[in-house]
C-alpha cells in the first residue's frame, strides 16, 4: 500500500486522443487501427525505459544522488494520458524527465501525435496505477489550461509542449549535479520565460530541414514571410 508523500509529477495528455481513438472502432476510416493504438500506448508509458531501470539500476546519472534504487517510480496510463512520479532526488527529476522526452518524442516521430503537459512538485498518492493527491491535479487540470510555449504574441496560444514549473527547474539549476545539468539542457528548450521538454532537440544532429537544392531552414526569415501576409 502507498502512501501520500511529496514528490516529482509529471502529466502528459495526447492531443486529440478521442479523434484518434474513433478513428480506429470506426470500419470506414482505414488511416488507424487498433493495433495503432496498442503502439500509441506503449509509446506513452515508456515501459521500456522503466524495464530497462529495474535491470540495469539506473538510465542516466548513476552517480547522482538518489533515496531508493527505483527511484519510486510509478507510471500509469488513462485514456490517452499518462502520469509519471519519481522521489525527490537530482536523480528522480532527471529520469522522470527521460520518461517524459521518451514518450513525446516516440509519439511524435514514430505517430505524428503532439502531446501537452506539465512536470511539477506536490504531494501525490501514486501506486499500482492509482494516483490522488493535489500534485495530481494540479498537473492534470488547471495547468493544462495555459499548455503552450514558445508564444511569439501575448495572445498566441504557442506550441503544445510539457511545461516545466518553475520549481521544478529552479531545483535542478540549483541542487543537482554537472551530469543532471547537462542531460536537463539536453532534454528541454527555453524561450526566456517558459522551460518545456523539447523532443527534437536531441536529433538536431541527425538531419537538416531544407529542400533539395540544399537551402536550409531558416525560423527567422519563414516567420517574418508569414507576417508579410
Amino acid at each position: 500500500m502507498g502512501e501520500l508523500k511529496e514528490k516529482f509529477i509529471g502529466f502528459i495528455d495526447i492531443l486529440e486522443w478521442e479523434d484518434f481513438e474513433g478513428q480506429a472502432v470506426d470500419e470506414s476510416q482505414m488511416e488507424v487501427t487498433l493495433a495503432d493504438l496498442v503502439e500509441a500506448k506503449i509509446n506513452l508509458s515508456s515501459q521500456g525505459l522503466k524495464d530497462d531501470l529495474k535491470k540495469f539500476g539506473h538510465l542516466v546519472c548513476p552517480d547522482s544522488k538518489r533515496v531508493q534504487q527505483d527511484l519510486d517510480i510509478e507510471v500509469s496510463l488513462g485514456s490517452g494520458c499518462a502520469v509519471f512520479s519519481s522521489e525527490i532526488s537530482p536523480a528522480g527529476i532527471i529520469t522522470l524527465i527521460r520518461f517524459c522526452h521518451t514518450a513525446v518524442k516516440n509519439l511524435a516521430l514514430k505517430q505524428g501525435l503532439l502531446c501537452r503537459g506539465y512536470i511539477t512538485r506536490d504531494m501525490i498518492f501514486h501506486s499500482s496505477g492509482k494516483q490522488m493527491g493535489t500534485g495530481y491535479h494540479k498537473t492534470s487540470t488547471g495547468k493544462l489550461n495555459r499548455m503552450g510555449a514558445f508564444q511569439q504574441k501575448a495572445d498566441d496560444q504557442g506550441i503544445p509542449f510539457v511545461e516545466i514549473d518553475p520549481k521544478v527547474h529552479d531545483y535542478i539549476t540549483c541542487s543537482t549535479d554537472t551530469c543532471v545539468d547537462i542531460n536537463y539542457e539536453r532534454l528541454t528548450q527555453s524561450d526566456g520565460d517558459v522551460t518545456a521538454i523539447f523532443p527534437f532537440k536531441s536529433e538536431e544532429h541527425d538531419f537538416l530541414i531544407g529542400d533539395f537544392c540544399g537551402h536550409q531552414f531558416d525560423a527567422n526569415q519563414e516567420r517574418e514571410s508569414n507576417d508579410a501576409f
